[in-house]
């Protein structure tokens, strides 16, 4: 048998069994699947040949897209190019949630508070904020900012100093 997991233009082998040989592997592969598809993470359609076509649902993708944001992190370049990156947000209170949620992503990427709904660090970061800002669904109440200088610069720096910022 062979198990497939599809995503939009996607397709992964997990692993192609043979009985003889693997039949507790597979087994286990079996019941996994079938755990996922009775919490609504998975659709399973059983094709020709034996073959098992496993595709993410709304929920799963939700999940696997939550995973992907938890490891969300940003490259530092070797040399900082002197440039904060800000990103300031009025987000109303009734998507509260989502708020924490992104200002705890902030905090988790390496962000720092300068004032409330402001937040500063070092290393360009646009496509990280547009990720998160779309993934919480407050895109229309986040800006982000490249700006080439800040007042008292200096604090800010020690702020970031484990950074090694010169």
């Amino acid at each position: 048998m062979i198990a497939v997991l599809t995503m939009p233009g996607l397709g992964i082998v997990i692993h192609e069994f043979q009985k003889s040989s693997e039949e507790e592997q597979r087994k286990r592969l079996y019941q996994s699947i079938q755990y996922l598809k009775r919490r609504g993470h998975v659709a399973i359609k059983y094709l020709s040949n034996k073959r098992l076509k496993i595709t993410l649902t709304k929920k799963g993708k939700t999940i696997v897209n939550q995973l992907a944001i938890e490891e969300l992190q940003i490259k530092k370049p070797a040399i900082w190019d002197k440039k904060w990156r800000m990103v300031i947000f009025d987000v109303p209170n009734w998507k509260n949630k989502n708020r924490l949620a992104f200002t705890d992503n902030l905090k988790h990427i390496g962000f720092r508070m300068m004032q409330k709904s402001v937040w500063a660090y070092p290393y360009t970061c646009y496509d990280e904020i547009m990720i998160l800002r779309k993934f919480y669904d407050i895109e229309k109440y986040v800006i982000y900012l490249d700006v080439g200088m800040v007042e008292d610069d200096y604090v800010w720096r020690r702020c970031f100093s484990h950074l090694r910022l010169n």
